[in-house]
């Protein structure tokens, strides 16, 4: 479905059973600027069922072994992500949720990852052991939980899938009613 589809949908199906009176064109901006919200209020809906959220591969920078996450990716999963060396991927790296267990490494026949204030990843090489400000200047790949980006154009499919579009859908047009019962 289209970015477009989807907004005309909502719309249409938000005015059903409604009074005329209450239902403006207005609606379709409305729709828009909800979107984003509708987006990832579905996806924390699916976090219950993590294996059903739609995945996302990031291409991580790091710069002292660290690295910046975008706001797409749902944080709360990252001990369902997988991190991966695009130029060597036999190396295994173990996501550690404890700031104070990662900078303490057991078994340095792996690498680990952890995320530090909601945007900041963390890696330590396998082999290697934390040192701050020291670290790979290097790039990984990052398989995790997000919600799926908006297009930037109207004619532009979405991309998730169609069990994430569909609950998008709804959730858009009982939020629409909301607009048109206020």
């Amino acid at each position: 479905m289209t970015y477009q589809e989807l907004i005309d949908k909502a719309v249409l199906q938000a005015r059903i059973g409604v009074e005329p009176q209450l239902f403006s064109s207005r609606h379709e901006v409305v729709a828009n600027s909800l979107l984003a919200q509708v987006f990832q209020d579905v996806a924390l809906g699916y976090a219950g069922n993590i294996r059903s959220l739609p995945r996302l591969t990031k291409t991580l920078t790091f710069t002292n072994g660290t690295a910046t996450l975008s706001s797409d990716v749902l944080t709360g999963t990252f001990s369902d992500a997988d991190l991966y060396d695009p130029d060597d991927p036999t190396k295994i790296y173990s996501f550690i949720s404890d700031w104070d267990d990662f900078i303490r490494v057991y078994d340095d026949r792996i690498g680990y990852f952890t995320i530090k204030g909601g945007t900041s990843v963390y890696v330590i090489e396998p082999g290697e052991s934390y040192e701050d400000g020291d670290g790979i200047d290097d790039t990984r790949f990052l398989v995790v939980s997000g919600v799926p980006a908006i297009p930037t154009s109207a004619s532009a499919t979405i991309d998730a899938p169609a069990e994430f579009v569909n609950a998008a859908l709804s959730l858009l047009v009982e939020r629409l009613r909301g607009v048109s019962a206020s």
